[in-house]
């Protein structure tokens, strides 16, 4: 667990320094009004937009980790009831549904093939994982070790390399 908070941490200080940092690149290309490749296909443009799929991976990271935060291991541990348990399995089942939907529609935005195989590979941890949760109820060693399947680790590394790292 101390693991995954590192990572977590780790994560959102990479983050936060990649979007503080240097000139923010153009979202678009430049206007050539008049021209027909420019009117001829915008979404084309936003499919292969590696910037707006790390983006939106960004956020679903950041939606997640506000999920998860308040149901750390200082908050709901062995000592926690049954029922604050269930209650943390279900709080986490919803966002890593969430995050499943987020990296399926961010996938969608680009046609970079590494950063779509590992979204894929993130969503295909997210859906073990739930299925994991789905198996917790209230027992908190359950919980937690579904949250730790070291093949969702790794693609939220893979992630955070191809979009901070380029």
């Amino acid at each position: 667990m101390k693991k995954t908070l590192a990572l977590a941490a780790l994560c959102a200080a990479l983050l936060g320094t990649a979007a503080c940092g240097g000139d923010p690149a153009p979202s678009a290309a430049p206007s050539t009004a008049g021209s027909p490749s420019a009117a001829a296909s915008p979404t084309s443009a936003a499919k292969g937009d590696t910037e707006a799929a790390c983006d939106a991976a960004k956020k679903a990271d950041d939606a997640l980790f506000a999920v998860l935060a308040p149901i750390g291991p200082h908050n709901v541990n062995e000592k926690s009831t049954k029922g604050n348990v269930a209650a943390a399995v279900k709080a986490m089942r919803a966002g890593y549904t969430d995050q499943i939907a987020a990296a399926q529609a961010a996938s969608a935005l680009t046609t970079d093939s590494e950063l779509k195989a590992a979204l894929a590979a993130l969503v295909e941890s997210r859906n073990a994982m739930v299925a994991a949760l789905d198996q917790a109820g209230g027992d908190v060693t359950k919980m937690r070790a579904a949250q730790n399947f070291q093949a969702g680790i790794d693609a939220e590394s893979d992630i955070w390399g191809i979009c901070t790292l380029g």
